[in-house]
């Protein structure tokens, strides 16, 4: 398992387009996102704590 990491980014907004589909704004929390070209992607985790074991939870989505 992958060890809890500190949080470097806030969801800002979310805006849900159907039942299984959404759009997260994601903002730094402390310098600016670099600039990024099409079909870059980025990885978002997570801390979830499971049968009381903390882990970090990552997932890559697209960038746009």
């Amino acid at each position: 398992m992958t060890q809890p990491q500190p949080y470097n980014a806030t969801i800002v907004a979310r805006r849900d387009v159907h039942e299984a589909l959404c759009f997260l704004d994601i903002a730094p929390d402390h310098a600016p996102f670099p600039g990024f070209a099409p079909g870059q992607f980025v990885s978002v985790g997570r801390n979830l704590d499971a049968d009381g074991h903390a882990s970090l939870v990552k997932r890559s989505y697209s960038i746009g």
